[in-house]
């Protein structure tokens, strides 16, 4: 009898069963041990084009021949088998590296085969549950204490708690909350005797009177009290994505102690282009796991509403049981491979140290907003939408016409206006497509300007017109484990408010402002990431430009538009159109052009980022008249001569370091580690994968860049926020903080702790800054001059600044 039964999808080709049996060979599965079977075909009806689901109905034929195999284990690769198998499930995705039983015998859930090819972690995953199944094979499975739950409906129930605490070597920690109230508390403890014991804390209960789950206030502050106690015993805990609960500890006044280990930064310290989501994580750590995800929020009405009866609650509970049991347990796996690896240990303790410290108070602290401001810019973008929606609706002769919708959107380009598909993006409406079909036909183009004009304004609105501020405070959250780059990320605030500070759009960053008795000031870096591509690459002359005190950009339009370097400088400094204008402007392009180069960027790519106007007006500028006439295949031939390969002739080692590099990874595991010492692990093939090789190339530059700015981050928030100096945002290459208005002297120290020397490969220099300060951020803010700047000359700007802004809008 062969061990293993696997379910195959009936569109199992010959070229998947191949693949399959080569990851089977690598995990040491002999072949003979394993029968493929499709046993659902004609077991699957359509939803809608592109959703299939089971027919319920042809339950008893799939069991039916299910019951003429003779087997150990079954392989669920086909979602119509999970559906019967399961009586639930039909999304393979939902349920990968699940472990479910039928009839005594386990059935592994395996993911679309093909996802090893179009998804970059999906070899490295489709390895990790062919382990699972191996392990499972040999009754090698990893051991998993038993789940035991108890929900505290007493004070007794939580002394208990603390007492299991208290004797634990490990706590895993997990919140619920509705609205910006916590309404439960999970608590899993692994205690010295090597149980597991799992226990929930209600607070909000909507079957009680009030809503609160305790019979009196009293008692009430007395479990809020033993919570306290909970968090402040010596026992060291975890959580998953613990900046999350951390927020609302603070806020409840119940700070965690020992908090040293969370899995998703630790996950993210090893994978970092891997999913961080804890069922993720548990799918790869568990042997014995399965999705438990839905639980207790099915009766729930809102995505984050508490259910309303009995029955719902305790699933509810169950559910926050469930996510600190796997947190715990993931914790553990996680943990076991992070200690045997000391690059990952050293980004472990990095980016955990600088969430729950600098990136924690800087998101807590958010920054104090304009409402005046904010208001009336609010109403202008609302204006200026509906101005532009209704010349849009003019132009498509359709009163009925909705640019926000799709479909609407589709049928135009592709219908009325008869414009043909682009190979291999179908009817899309996205943005960037529509810019490629806008380069070649007019009419399209002034189309989508006018969507532009129409949606960009709205979006703004929507965005930005309300749910931002907190207590008359911009808020937002900045964090240390959104890239696989080491760069920081950010998003809407942990209490359901505020939004992304790093794209605030400049237009729009005037409404925040210096509180009282303060100034603001942005300090960022000159193109940090250049020097650090000049520096890595070895390339001599480049180095040489960077290093040279010249205006960089003004050096390299030179060599493209063959115009003498002061010219151009001068141009630049007398504000001229040819030099600086935005499209058109020489010095402008450069920027575009080299920031494409310096990361392998492809030059109908090139093209789509300058933009077809600017493109064209570089080649007038080099004596191509006709140029506003050339095809988009011609523009990006003028793209790839005339611009990137003029480049790379100038600084060939940026291309030739790269094979290099890319070798040396492979040999170390794949694993690329930064001048700041954060190391990368990539998914994919670094020598063969062009898309992988332009990552791995913008790796270096962007990733020195987020390590020099880091450190400078960390420093500035030890050394120098005791001084005055408050820390608000980070924006890739720049800090924004604010300091005391008669403390001028803080900013040069700022300065000293942002340019750090630097040397790679024996070669050291610094990266130079530039700092502007104002009243308000974007442009209520004037170039900061050392020793000359003074606060008079901030007021007399800011006076400016209000006078033109009353004239704009009276």
């Amino acid at each position: 009898m062969r061990k293993i039964l696997w379910l195959c999808p009936p569109n199992f080709s010959g070229g998947l069963l191949n693949m399959v049996q080569m990851y089977l060979k690598k995990a040491s599965i002999d072949l003979k041990e394993v029968e493929f079977a499709e046993l659902t075909r004609g077991c699957m009806k359509a939803k809608s084009k592109t959703k299939w689901i089971a027919k319920p109905e042809m339950a008893p034929t799939f069991f039916a021949a299910l019951a003429k195999k003779q087997y150990e284990l079954i392989v669920c690769n086909d979602k119509a088998s999970l559906f019967y198998l399961t009586g639930k499930y039909d999304s393979l995705d939902l349920c990968r590296g699940g472990v479910y039983m039928h009839e005594g015998k386990p059935v592994i859930v395996i993911d679309d085969v093909k996802k090893t090819k179009t998804v970059r972690e999906g070899g490295w995953v489709f390895l990790q549950d062919i382990g699972k199944l191996k392990r499972w094979m040999s009754g090698k499975q990893r051991i998993e204490p038993q789940f035991n739950l108890t929900v505290c409906h007493s004070i007794y129930d939580i002394r208990a708690l603390l007492h299991c605490v208290q004797d634990s070597v490990l706590s895993a920690i997990d919140i619920e909350t509705t609205g910006t109230m916590i309404s439960c508390i999970g608590v899993s403890c692994w205690t010295k005797q090597g149980e597991l014991q799992t226990f929930v804390v209600p607070f909000f209960n909507p079957t009680k009177e009030g809503g609160c789950h305790w019979e009196s206030q009293e008692t009430e502050v007395a479990v809020w009290e033993l919570v306290w106690a909970i968090h402040a015993t010596t026992t060291y805990k975890v959580m998953q994505n613990g900046s999350y609960d951390s927020t609302y500890f603070i806020v409840y006044g119940v700070p965690l102690h020992n908090y040293l280990f969370d899995t998703l930064h630790m996950w993210h310290a090893i994978w970092p282009e891997a999913p961080k989501r804890l069922d993720f994580i548990a799918s790869i750590a568990l042997d014995y796991y399965r999705y438990w995800k839905d639980e207790g929020k099915d009766e729930a009405e809102e995505k984050y509403a508490v259910p309303m009866t009995i029955a719902g609650l305790n699933n509810y509970w169950l559910y926050n049981g469930l996510d600190c049991h796997m947190t715990l347990l993931s914790c553990r796996f996680v943990l076991q491979v992070l200690m045997q690896q000391d690059w990952a240990k050293l980004n472990y303790t990095r980016k955990f140290s600088a969430q729950f410290r600098e990136l924690m108070a800087m998101s807590m602290r958010g920054i104090k907003h304009n409402n005046q401001i904010h208001s009336q810019l609010m109403q202008d973008m609302q204006q200026e939408s509906e101005d532009a929606r209704r010349d849009l609706l003019t132009m498509v002769d359709d009163l009925e016409f909705n640019p926000n919708s799709p479909k609407q959107v589709q049928e135009l380009i592709y219908d009325v206006l008869k414009i043909k598909e682009l190979p291999r993006k179908g009817r899309s409406s996205d943005e960037v497509v529509l810019k490629m079909i806008a380069a070649e036909d007019v009419l399209v183009d002034v189309i989508t300007q006018q969507l532009w004009a129409t949606k960009k304004p709205a979006t703004n609105v929507s965005k930005y017109g309300g749910g931002c501020t907190l207590h008359g405070r911009f808020m937002y959250k900045l964090y240390a484990a959104g890239t696989p780059t080491d760069r920081l990320s950010s998003k809407a605030h942990d209490l359901w408010v505020g939004s992304n500070i790093q794209n605030v759009p400049r237009r729009i960053r005037p409404i925040l402002e210096a509180d009282h008795g303060m100034v603001l000031v942005e300090m960022d870096y000159a193109q940090s990431d250049a020097y650090f591509t000049a520096f890595e690459s070895g390339d001599p002359e480049f180095i040489a430009t960077m290093m040279s005190g010249l205006d960089t950009h003004c050096v390299h339009a030179s060599r493209f538009f063959k115009v003498d370097y002061e010219k151009i400088l001068e141009a630049t400094k007398n504000n001229e159109d040819w030099a600086v204008h935005p499209t058109e402007g020489i010095r402008q392009n450069t920027k575009r052009v080299v920031y494409g180069s310096n990361y392998f960027m492809h030059a109908f790519t090139l093209l789509m980022t300058m933009g077809r106007d600017a493109v064209v007006a570089s080649a007038k500028f080099l004596g191509f008249e006709d140029a506003n006439m050339w095809s988009l295949l011609k523009l990006a031939d003028f793209c790839d001569k005339y611009l990137l390969q003029v480049y790379y002739k100038m600084y060939p080692n940026i291309k030739l370091s790269i094979p290099e590099k890319a070798m040396k990874a492979v040999r170390n595991g794949n694993k690329a580690t930064t001048a700041f010492g954060y190391t990368r692990l990539f998914f994919g093939d670094l020598l063969n994968d062009e898309k992988l090789q332009r990552e791995f190339a913008a790796f270096f530059g962007q990733g020195g860049t987020a390590g020099n700015i880091n450190k400078a981050m960390n420093t500035i928030f030890t050394t120098l926020e005791p001084l005055g100096v408050e820390l608000l945002v980070q924006v890739h290459d720049s800090l924004l903080f604010q300091i005391p208005e008669d403390s001028f002297q803080l900013i040069p120290l700022v300065q000293a702790a942002m340019e750090n020397e630097i040397t790679i490969d024996g070669r050291s220099f610094t990266v130079p800054t530039d700092a502007k300060i104002g009243r308000g951020w974007g442009n209520r803010m004037i170039k900061w001059k050392p020793g000359v700047t003074t606060m008079q000359d901030v007021d007399t700007y800011e006076s400016q600044w209000w006078d033109k802004w009353h004239k704009a809008h009276n």
